[in-house]
């Protein structure tokens, strides 16, 4: 029900399923596995940093020297900076990196150089063999295995699906495929605090039943063709004679869900997706969706009807039930067939995993080659197991000095964010208070999570690795249905140890830092402090926006959803962020702009972690001492190294189908745009890059929230 952001965008489809769902969370794979592979400077950086070393906090003349070798191999020093920072920053290594690597179809100088280190890291591990992984990756790489059996592990599925001979057995069938093999259909099932009731879980329902992520897909005519083709394409090699036929059901199905789902744009208010309702209330409201058989194929732990669950949309529920009773139940068959088949493509035979490929990631994304199969299992692995992969990686690549400078850095950020309230001119002193006070209740989770998985109950084997997913399914099934029945667990993570990201999560008040982004080039002891503030310090500030940004500020402290600012303070946050969705929205790819109600969440936290991260560091300087500036050529201040080292973390290239993607899913802005939206509208980057006024990056008009 509520949105639990993230510092990058996973890739499209896992962006579309993330939120603790249970249908399908874990069998997402890891986010720089969509970045795809890496290259030398990611393996350097691992085999110079991931010895298990304790480094020293204090640069040495030698780490400088390096250090400036990296920043001044980074920049464009011809462009000039207070025209466009993003061009000087990272237009050497841009050029120096196009084209994209064929198995990528985003290279980025921090996440995917980081992600490739921490997938050295974990290969090395997988291919140790220890127990419980190592029979899982085995089973994974070994695709001779896979591709004998062929589509026989989902065949009893699709023959289930075929012997619904009612509606109301469909819906049964339904929620049984969500329960065994974790595959979602008409509408989305996840397990989330309740808002109102924060100590409190809840099933919370929302829209669903589309293959693509956005309902956008489904109006363009050339992907429809396409995905018609695909359809068709996997259904013939299940042999069936109705596969064309079986792409137009399924095209005209998932058309009228589209024409009827709301974007991401429009499900942005926690208060408007807040919608409680008793079964028997939905029962009677949307009759057409059986509700009672659904949940009992599901297993969900329905005991009464007057148990509630909280509806994000309800006219989606309605419309769906409508169009429900309006499809043949030949057509529902189908169509559930095809979700199964899609969902489970990747991890039965080559001949669907690569068609999944060719579709999906060739003519969606556009690219041009698939990831090793180590890779593919590597990301699996962890996925899938990563309270065990984790703790090996944190081992062998988050040393324990890592741990305790984190830890320093994040009270600094927070201490910066506190002690600038009293300046926020916008906000009375009432919601000044309140929001002390929720800022004071951020719980922060560095690192690794307190308490590991037990997976002693779960049955692996080296030899069948749809089995084995489909036992780690039924384990992550049933903690997930403990979850709905339990207490809050406000310690709980929603990310594995090695994942490069971090997130904030407004009913858990928790900010969370994975060991897998507090890496090079993010973070490193030996960096002079200015870099490490203005990579891992603005992630950390960027977070802690989030509990202030437009949905964040509306839960208090303990997770609770309500109005606790005054009407005044809130009028006068409506207007700052609406200079920043038309500021974001004149960004522009090729002829498509941005869309700055989309991405305006992480928009605000962008501008308020670089201010928050800069007056932490310039904190730090004045209670320790300036610190030696690196030979950089040209020279550099390190207020100027700060702002350096921030926009150099989003030196990245795209492929042209996958920005022009990101625009319509991601709720993130395109990277130049996190770079040039932000430092616009600083007065700080402006003093400090020497721009006069007037100029691209110090523009008259700037955006002010925090």
């Amino acid at each position: 029900m509520h949105n639990t952001d993230d510092y990058y965008a996973l890739n499209t489809q896992e962006r579309a399923n993330k939120r603790q769902k249970l249908c399908c969370w874990i069998f997402g794979v890891l986010f720089f596995l969509a970045l795809g592979g890496g290259g030398a400077l990611g393996y350097w950086v691992y085999t110079l940093k991931r010895d298990g070393s304790s480094p020293s906090p204090s640069p040495t003349p030698s780490s400088l020297e390096w250090v400036a070798k990296q920043v001044d191999s980074v920049r464009n020093v011809s462009a000039n900076p207070c025209d466009d920072f993003y061009e000087y920053a990272c237009g050497k290594w841009i050029a120096d990196h196009t084209p994209i690597p064929d198995d990528q179809v985003r290279f980025s100088r921090s996440f995917t150089v980081i992600g490739e280190a921490n997938l050295a890291v974990l290969k090395q591990i997988n291919d140790e063999d220890w127990p419980v992984i190592g029979p899982f990756y085995r089973s994974c790489m070994d695709t001779n295995t896979i591709d004998t059996l062929g589509h026989a592990p989902i065949d009893e599925t699709l023959s289930l699906i075929d012997r619904a001979g009612t509606k109301d057995t469909f819906f049964w069938v339904a929620g049984d495929v969500l329960s065994r093999i974790g595959v979602s259909s008409l509408f989305s099932v996840a397990v989330a605090v309740d808002s109102k009731n924060p100590t409190k879980n809840i099933l919370d329902i929302g829209q669903g039943g589309l293959s693509f992520a956005v309902p956008d897909y489904y109006q363009d005519n050339k992907t429809r063709v396409g995905y018609v083709d695909h359809i068709t394409r996997m259904f013939t090699l299940l042999a069936d004679p109705d596969a064309a036929t079986i792409a137009t059901d399924v095209l005209a199905f998932e058309s009228a869900i589209a024409s009827f789902t709301l974007d991401g744009d429009q499900v942005r208010d926690p208060e408007k997706i807040y919608n409680k309702y008793t079964f028997a209330t939905l029962s009677a409201l949307t009759p057409s969706l059986h509700w009672d058989q659904f949940l009992n194929g599901s297993k969900i732990p329905v005991v009464s009807p007057a148990l509630d669950a909280n509806v994000q949309v309800p006219d989606f529920l309605v419309k769906l039930a409508a169009l429900v009773d309006a499809t043949p139940l030949t057509q529902l068959r189908r169509y559930l067939k095809w979700r199964v088949l899609h969902e489970k493509s990747s991890i039965i035979s080559s001949a669907f995993a690569n068609e999944t490929f060719r579709f999906w990631n060739g003519v969606i994304a556009g690219q041009k080659a698939a990831a090793p199969r180590w890779k593919t299992c590597t990301g699996y692995t962890d996925s899938l197991l990563g309270d065990i992969l984790g703790r090996y990686f944190v081992q062998r690549a988050f040393p324990g000095q890592s741990m305790n400078i984190t830890q320093k850095l994040i009270k600094l950020i927070e201490l910066a964010f506190g002690d600038h309230l009293p300046q926020v001119d916008w906000m009375d002193e009432a919601t000044r208070t309140a929001a002390k006070q929720k800022l004071s209740l951020i719980v922060d989770l560095v690192g690794y999570p307190s308490k590991w998985a037990d997976y002693s109950s779960v049955t692996i084997s080296p030899i069948t690795f749809y089995q084995n997913v489909y036992n780690l399914q039924q384990f992550s099934w049933t903690n997930l249905l403990k979850v709905l029945s339990g207490p809050v667990d406000k310690t709980r993570w929603q990310m594995s140890p090695p994942t490069v990201n971090a997130y904030y999560d407004p009913t858990y008040n928790t900010i969370n830092f994975p060991a897998g982004i507090i890496q090079p080039t993010f973070f490193d002891a030996h960096y002079p402090m200015a870099m490490n503030f203005g990579g891992i310090g603005m992630v950390m500030g960027h977070e802690l926006s989030h509990g202030f940004d437009d949905q964040g500020r509306q839960y208090d402290g303990t997770g609770l959803l309500h109005p606790w600012w005054s009407d005044q303070s809130v009028s006068n946050f409506v207007v700052r962020a609406d200079c920043l969705v038309k500021q974001y929205s004149k960004f522009t790819i090729g002829e498509d702009h941005v869309n700055g109600n989309l991405t305006l969440g992480e928009n605000i936290a962008d501008n308020g972690g670089i201010r928050i991260a800069f007056r932490a560091y310039q904190k730090w300087v004045k209670d320790n001492g300036a610190e030696p500036t690196i030979p950089s050529s040209p020279a550099l201040t390190n207020e100027q190294l700060f702002f350096l080292s921030f926009a150099q973390g989003w030196c990245t290239i795209t492929r042209p189908e996958t920005a022009k993607s990101r625009l319509k899913t991601d709720v993130h802005s395109p990277p130049f745009a996190r770079v040039l939206g932000p430092l616009r509208n600083y007065d700080e980057f402006a003093r400090v890059w020497n721009c006069p006024v007037g100029s691209p990056m110090n523009p008259v008009d700037k955006c002010n929230m925090w």
